[in-house]
């Protein structure tokens, strides 16, 4: 059987920052579990930051009982987090996103008053059928659609486009992935 060797020979494994986050709309499975332990074993052993963030925008979809149960699961788990709430109550008084939510929107406005946001009207279904890459045209960059209107996404306005390195960690730099921003979520294709 093979090992997973990961490398200490990073530029800096301090450096290594992420985390848990998971979404108190149902109790955990077998898929979290797993991502959650070999997130820990990589962070750990990398001698990282790991934080514990519970994505709870969501409002109408919070569930108090699967919110406790994350951290049931946590400590049966046996996972440690560097930062985060320490249980439900802490969560609801100290970290919920919800708490922030002036401040992220306060931001988004800024964003969108910069001219680095425009509204589009295009589905992922209508501009992967028009692209050749999979990744969005700019069909609506210049439409000036209205922000307001219902179904429409906010992209992000770049004039290059935006490839972070893929770095694996046991391969290393392995290509590019490009990086559009739809309706506040990150698509990576």
């Amino acid at each position: 059987m093979d090992t997973l060797h990961i490398s200490k020979n990073l530029t800096s494994p301090q450096s290594i920052v992420s985390r848990l986050a998971p979404t108190p709309s149902g109790y955990l499975h077998l898929g979290n579990a797993f991502s959650f332990i070999l997130t820990w074993l990589l962070v750990r052993r990398l001698d990282g930051k790991l934080h514990l963030r519970i994505d709870d925008l969501d409002a109408p979809r919070l569930n108090q009982d699967c919110l406790e149960d994350i951290f049931i699961q946590l400590e049966w788990l046996g996972l440690d987090y560097d930062t985060g709430p320490q249980g439900p109550d802490d969560h609801l008084r100290h970290f919920s996103q919800s708490l922030r939510l002036e401040e992220y929107m306060s931001a988004l406005e800024e964003i969108r008053e910069s001219g680095l946001l425009y509204a589009c009207s295009c589905s992922r279904k209508q501009y992967l059928s028009k692209s050749k890459n999979g990744q969005y045209p700019g069909t609506c960059r210049e439409k000036k659609l209205d922000f307001n209107q219902p179904g429409m996404a906010w992209r992000f306005r770049s004039e290059t486009e935006i490839s972070p390195d893929d770095t694996d960690l046991i391969e290393g730099v392995t290509g590019r992935k490009s990086i559009s921003f739809s309706g506040g979520r990150n698509h990576a294709s």
